[in-house]
């Protein structure tokens, strides 16, 4: 069982060995605190705006600038529904879909600034995945189902874009959404292969992600979805 940590999502895999490989049997959402002292990863915050509102989260050694994104939250908010509802606003495995997106990072959006109105809410209270280009960036928001219950609530997800080209990118963002349903949604399940670094380029057929380590190479690929009975 080994924790794993790829663009800043984390899952913990059970692998199994086959010759210099390993592949996974099973992958579970977790977190867990970033490695520290050799092999540890660089994560960056960097703040958008004046105040604590908004963090940019990045690790990996991605580049993030945030003066670039200066008057961002001075646009007003675009929104864009995905009309994908799900149980709780759960949605696993979709941050991997994100991934995929240039500009990929989590932000982070503090309880005033959502309480106030300023910001919209994220989809998690630790924050959302998202995307950030130029000086715009979009994140995850929810918002009730009409088709849930005290029971058992369902939320709409939803996409919100700050910035000169925020609707272009909350577009995107949801259109991601829409892919991760497509693929299979809540009933996705993912193989996770891990290859040395200095290893032949394996077979991408097939690969959601790829992503580079600094001893391995990380291939996520979609499972095949099983036919339904009739």
């Amino acid at each position: 069982m080994v924790p794993l940590r790829m663009l800043g999502l984390t899952r913990t895999i059970i692998f199994e060995r086959a010759g210099a490989v390993l592949r996974s049997r099973s992958v579970v959402e977790d977190g867990f605190m970033p490695m520290r002292g050799v092999g540890a990863v660089r994560e960056q915050n960097i703040p958008v705006g004046a105040g604590p509102d908004l963090t940019i989260r990045l690790d990996d050694d991605r580049p993030g600038d945030a003066s670039v994104l200066r008057g961002a939250l001075d646009h007003p908010v675009a929104v864009c529904w995905t009309g994908v509802e799900v149980p709780w606003g759960w949605t696993e495995h979709l941050d991997f879909w994100l991934a995929t997106l240039e500009g990929f990072c989590r932000l982070l959006v503090s309880r005033a600034a959502v309480d106030a109105g300023r910001l919209m809410a994220p989809k998690g209270p630790w924050g959302s995945m998202g995307v950030v280009e130029g000086g715009t960036l979009a994140y995850l928001t929810t918002r009730p189902s009409p088709d849930g219950d005290a029971e058992m609530p369902s939320y709409e997800i939803g996409a919100c874009g700050y910035g000169p080209q925020g609707a272009d990118l909350a577009a995107r963002l949801a259109g991601r959404v829409r892919d991760w349903d497509r693929d299979g949604g809540q009933g996705v399940q993912l193989w996770i292969e891990a290859y040395p670094a200095d290893a032949v380029r394996p077979e991408a057929s097939g690969v959601l992600l790829a992503v580079d380590k600094r001893d391995s190479r990380v291939l996520v690929r979609v499972a095949e979805q099983a036919p339904a009975a009739v």
